[in-house]
Parts: C-alpha cells; structure tokens; sequence
C-alpha cells in the first residue's frame, strides 16, 4: 500500500473535526467518533429513538470500522479499520412532508459527487441511492451507498437516520465484489479522510439547508443554485438508460429511465410511451437492459 494510502488510515482527528464542523463554526448539531461499531446508522436510530433530544437536526457519527452495516435490502458492508467514511446524520427536518424525504438519500449523492469530482474521480448518481465512479474505458462501479432510515415517534416530526459509505483506501482485494471500486484505485488525488468528510459535510449540509427552506419541494430553486431535482438529474447516470426494474413478487418493468417524479420515484417509459413509477421500496434491483456487468444493482 502506497504512503497516501497508509496516511488516510490513521486515525480521524476527531477533536479537530468536531472543532470545524460543530457550531459555532460549522453547521453541525454534534460531532461523535467511534473507533469501531457494528452499525452507525443503528446505533443512530437507537440514540434518537431513546434520547431524542441529545440529538439535534445534523448531528453526526463516524468511526474507524464499521462491523456490521447495512445497504439497502440487508446488503453488508463490512469496512477496513480506516479504509473507508462511515457516515450517519440524524436529520429533522422540519416543514418537510414525509413524501418528500426519499429526496434526502439522493441530496447525499449529490454532495458525494461534489466531493469526489474535484479528487479526481468521475462520480455519478445510481438511482435511489448509490454513487458510481467511471474509469477511462467507461466501466461503472460502486463507490458510495447511502441508506435513509425513517425514525417515528409520538408527538414529533419525523426523523431520518441518513447514511453514507465511501470507499477511501481498500485495493482490490479488500473490496466486497467485483463491482465495487474505492478512492484509491481510481486514483484520486485526495485520500485524507479529514479532508474528504469536511467537504462532505459542507456540500451536504448547505444542500439539505436550501432543501429544507424549500419545504421539501425538489422543484424549487433557490438564488444562485439550481433546484434539487435538476441538479440531481444532472449527476444521474441511470437517466436515459434502458433499464429493468425487478419487483419483490419476480416481476418486472423495462423500459427507458426517463425521469425522477416529485417523491423521488424513478420513471421508467416502455417503448409505447406508458411510463410507470417505481420507489426505492419496490425495487430490488434496478439493472441497465442493454448492456452488462457495469456495476448496476
């Protein structure tokens, strides 16, 4: 393993983070480090199902190793100590109907791209919730999963439980298939840890910020930036795809993915132009119908 690479597996310098990144001077609600954990996002609904008021709007997690995570469908991820960002956020946001907050996974990918993009690394949205990295022969792979857990509780708005996993420093042999990819072996330009969670942080936050003075509506712009939807739209690689959606009950929907409806569902048009909307919840796979093995899952 090459110096960087060695480097960006010491330690997060948490005191120094949660300095930067908490209020006053940042626009984090709480800063906490771990140096292992079987789950952040687990720990994170627990937390804020227990104690909600200890956790505040923006309020974050990581750690060095995380044993035990999930994806979507009970998918692991398991992580190298220092190899990789595990990251959660308990998020509040107030004013924002429930409907919209499938857009919460994808405000996420949004900032992964706009963190990872300047590194080097030619990232891109996967609809509903992973973020590819496109080497120079065109080969898509999993860089980044977000997953969004939904925390209710009696008498308070909802809250969600966002996180998000990005490959920093594992070779080939320590990634979990063949279609997952990490910082290092694209060659980024920026494996130190501290930097790529502060630029996270900030991308993210200032998003979710517009997004929630929106109310939630994906469609609103706001000065000097583009609407969530369209921004989104243009990092998406799955638009324009023919794709075939697979449902829990073994069916399918094929067709041209060919656009994002209001609660974040993905729009899929047959070729006589009935276009059908599919969620996050319905699919268990989402794979590109004209060509294989480019990472779609």
């Amino acid at each position: 393993m090459n110096l960087p690479a060695q480097e960006s597996r010491q330690a997060l310098d948490a005191e120094r983070l949660r300095s930067e990144l908490t209020a006053p001077r940042g626009p984090l609600g709480r800063f906490e480090w771990a140096a292992q954990t079987g789950s952040t996002n687990a720990d994170l609904v627990a937390a804020a199902t227990a104690d909600p008021d200890a956790w505040p709007d923006l309020s974050l997690l990581t750690v060095e190793a995380q044993q035990s995570g999930k994806g979507r469908l009970e998918r692991p991820w398991k992580t190298p100590v220092g190899g990789a960002l595990a990251i959660s956020l308990v998020l509040r946001p107030r004013g924002v109907p429930v409907d919209s907050l499938a857009w919460l996974s994808m405000l996420s990918a949004v900032a992964v791209c706009r963190t990872l993009r300047p590194a080097g690394v030619d990232a891109w949205i996967k609809w509903p919730n992973d973020v590819l990295a496109v080497d120079a022969a065109g080969q898509a792979k999993k860089i980044c999963g977000i997953l969004a857990q939904l925390v209710l509780l009696p008498g308070r708005d909802p809250a969600v439980v966002l996180g998000t996993g990005i490959n920093v420093s594992q070779d080939r042999a320590e990634l979990p298939t063949e279609t997952s990819t990490s910082l290092l072996v694209e060659g980024s330009r920026v494996l130190d840890r501290n930097i790529l969670l502060q630029e996270y942080v900030r991308s993210f936050t200032a998003g979710y910020q517009r997004f929630v003075a929106a109310g939630g509506n994906p469609q609103r712009q706001s000065e000097g930036f583009p609407a969530l939807a369209q921004e989104v739209a243009s990092m998406m690689l799955t638009l324009g795809q023919q794709v075939r959606a697979e449902l829990p009950d073994g069916s399918y929907r094929c067709g041209r993915a060919s656009g994002i409806d209001a609660q974040g569902a993905l729009l899929i048009t047959d070729p006589e132009g009935t276009s059908v909307a599919v969620s996050a919840a319905d699919v268990v796979h989402l794979r590109r119908a004209d060509v294989q093995g480019i990472g779609y899952a």
